[in-house]
């Protein structure tokens, strides 16, 4: 990871490896950001989803891996009840499947 800051802007570069939300949430516990909101694109080689399934009122989570462009990552940041950074984030996802096809996906957490 590396960052910088610009007057009321961080501006984050997360390295290969790294988990975006532990990463946005490490910046904000040093920099002791208490809210904001990002945005981002780039690539990753894994993604882990989370698809809501309405009638178990939860969710469940899968990986997909291969060639992954994040075509836009959007989200707010607030803290918790022990004030810690918590992370509301939003990513979409194009991706080739088994079949050569692009997919799209939504994921949140």
């Amino acid at each position: 990871m590396e960052y910088r800051k610009a007057n009321d802007a961080i501006y984050l570069r997360i390295d290969k490896n790294e988990k975006i939300v532990e990463t946005i949430k490490t910046v904000c516990a040093k920099e002791m950001i208490y809210g904001g909101h990002f945005q981002g694109i780039g690539a990753c080689d894994t993604a882990t989803l989370s698809t809501y399934l309405p009638d178990k009122n939860d969710f469940t989570d899968h990986t997909i891996s291969g060639m992954i462009e994040m075509i836009s990552l959007m989200g707010n940041i607030t803290v918790d009840n022990n004030n810690e950074p918590f992370v509301h984030s939003h990513a979409v996802f194009s991706y080739l499947n088994n079949n050569g096809e692009i997919v799209k996906v939504l994921i949140q957490e």
